[in-house]
């Protein structure tokens, strides 16, 4: 990846530059990410499921939601 040494002023004048030019090699792909869709989701738990699962999370200090995106993702990604 090359460095680019041209410095713009403003957005508007990047937007313009990288229409009219290349600037592919200029781009780390390894740090771009994409955005999937989502759908929002209700679940419901039962008290009991719901204590173990904010236990867990606790325990590797995340967030309830993103340990059950986690678990959800891992099953899937097995298959």
């Amino acid at each position: 990846m090359s460095t680019m040494k041209k410095k713009f002023k403003t957005v508007e004048e990047f937007d313009k530059y990288s229409e009219e030019n290349d600037i592919t090699e200029y781009i780390d792909e390894s740090s771009i990410k994409f955005h999937r869709p989502t759908k929002r989701v209700n679940v419901d738990f039962t008290l009991e499921i719901l204590k173990k699962i904010d236990n867990e999370a606790s325990k590797i200090g995340i967030a309830r939601t993103a340990l059950i995106k986690m678990l959800i993702a891992q099953h899937f990604m097995k298959r």
